[in-house]
């Protein structure tokens, strides 16, 4: 949408900073997951 000039400039960063906020959250949520989740041995969580 930006390359094709759909939106302007300021529109675009305001946007691209909640999606980088967006995936700063949801990396965050992903690394708890991984460290409260036991890993799986043999097809059964421990």
């Amino acid at each position: 949408a930006w390359e094709l000039k759909a939106i302007d400039n300021k529109k675009f960063a305001e946007l691209a900073a909640l999606l980088v906020e967006i995936g700063r959250m949801l990396g965050g949520w992903q690394k708890q997951l991984i460290k409260e989740t036991p890993p799986i041995t043999g097809g059964v969580r421990r």
